[in-house]
């Protein structure tokens, strides 16, 4: 990913070269292709580019329309470029060199700050308006890519991480009590209650699906898309009719975030969401002669599986299954004997800049992608959403609507597969089913004390800060 900064005066005094300078100087740990700015009297914008895609190789990023007088500066990757072609009527001569930084800018003049609901695909960017002395910006609608601002009376000023904002003048490193008692307080894997909000007072973060305006001094945050919107309904059919097109759509995903002049890569376990990504990126690389590297996690040699027969502890064989399968794949095995949660803290605060939940994880997630980047891999898919959408769905619930439909038959079937599956007597499960099926009745007849997460956050810091 690229990274954007910039800084604005409110009051239309000169931003000096300097102040531009020292933000984008926080940038340098950061690897680039290239490093450009744009600094013309009251607004410094600059962009640390990797060149992903092949519209990106070589690209003028801040780029700057002389004619309409705005200048965009954007990390992104933008997937419905066809769609776009044809709506903004982009001539077909211009679509294969055309970068996502001017696609987006060229959708900013066609429908204005409702631009964002027509983007699909991971970004943040601003644009700054300079006749109308307006900044506008967004970012995706799951938060792929990150964007925080400082702001006072006199500036406002932008970056996609949070430490460079600290080199503006005003700018103080003071903590977010509140954020840091509402991180200790939720017991589940979200941070805060405010999406905006950061573990520092003056920083604050774009949330996700929102878009963001700056003009005359007020800044005004706005939600511009939810993930369950529209009403049309799909009506086909057959299953096999859906199934087709589900397909499809699934096809074009894929295919669309596999754009890039580097090599493509793909976190693979042995389920089925990791795998059904790999299997249609695989075909789809195969049609431009190009090969799909995986990478696994696996425990370390000498392992002895003391888990539950429930659970796999080595998903080799079922991945050694989808990659003899689906073909066109480069498979890496990969263990990080000598790392662990602990040895990556460091790295992790400094890379998140805040505090974070996911820990177990850590220390292969963060391996696979230094080995990513050893092979020149500059797309890394993985399935991660599918526990949120299509595959992913709370197994004791879904037997309880069976219970309530009367749909037996596929009941039977389903609690005999799943039973055998878990190591666990089909007595123990029809009991958790009946428990969901009818919980009123049940819980007249046997009460159930709710489970509540033990508390971390002191009591006094608690009060103190209203949780």
């Amino acid at each position: 990913m690229s990274a954007i900064a910039g800084i604005i005066h409110l009051k239309k005094e000169p931003v000096p070269f300097e102040h531009g300078a020292k933000i984008m100087k926080g940038l340098e740990k950061f690897p680039a292709d290239d490093i450009q700015v744009w600094h013309k009297h009251n607004a410094f914008i600059g962009n640390h580019a990797q060149w992903i895609t092949p519209e990106s190789v070589g690209e003028q990023q801040p780029f700057y329309d002389s004619e309409r007088q705005c200048v965009i500066t954007a990390d992104a990757i933008i997937d419905n470029r066809e769609e776009l072609f044809e709506k903004l009527q982009v001539e077909r001569s211009k679509q294969k060199i055309m970068p996502d930084s001017q696609l987006i800018l060229l959708a900013y003049y066609k429908w204005g700050e409702e631009s964002p609901k027509h983007l699909v695909g991971d970004f943040a960017y601003m644009i700054w308006d300079e006749r109308n002395q307006k900044l506008f910006g967004a970012r995706d609608f799951s938060g792929s890519r990150t964007l925080y601002y400082y702001k006072d009376h006199e500036r406002f000023a932008f970056c996609t991480t949070i430490m460079p904002l600290f080199s503006v003048p005003g700018a103080k490193k003071e903590l977010n009590e509140q954020w840091i008692a509402e991180f200790l307080a939720i017991p589940v894997n979200f941070e805060s209650v405010d999406p905006s909000s950061t573990t520092y007072k003056q920083i604050e973060q774009l949330a996700p699906s929102h878009s963001i305006s700056i003009s005359n001094g007020k800044v005004i945050n706005t939600r511009y898309c939810y993930l369950l919107e529209g009403n049309k309904k799909l009506k086909l059919k057959s299953d096999e009719e859906y199934e087709e097109a589900f397909r499809d759509v699934f096809q074009k995903a894929v295919t669309s975030r596999i754009r890039t002049h580097l090599n493509v890569g793909a976190h693979l376990s042995g389920g089925l969401d990791s795998g059904s990504v790999v299997s249609f990126a695989s075909k789809a690389l195969k049609r431009e002669n190009k090969r799909l590297t995986t990478f696994s996690y696996v425990p370390v040699d000498g392992f002895e599986d003391w888990t539950h027969k429930s659970r796999i502890a080595d998903e080799r064989p079922y991945v050694k299954a989808t990659v003899n399968y689906v073909g066109n794949i480069n498979d890496r095995y990969l263990s990080f004997a000598e790392r662990s949660p602990y040895t990556e803290i460091d790295d992790w605060l400094e890379t998140m800049e805040m505090p974070y939940k996911f820990f177990e994880n850590t220390f292969w997630l963060r391996g696979i992608y230094e080995q990513a980047r050893n092979e020149n891999i500059g797309i890394l898919l993985n399935g991660q959403r599918g526990n949120w959408t299509i595959s992913w769905g709370p197994v004791l619930d879904f037997y309880a609507s069976q219970i309530r439909k009367m749909n037996w038959i596929n009941l039977y079937q389903e609690l005999n597969q799943y039973s055998k599956n878990l190591g666990v007597h089909k007595s123990k499960i029809i009991s958790a089913v009946r428990k969901k099926a009818f919980p009123s009745i049940y819980n007249i007849i046997n009460p159930v004390e709710e489970f509540h997460f033990p508390k971390i956050i002191n009591s006094d810091f608690a009060r103190s800060t209203d949780v």
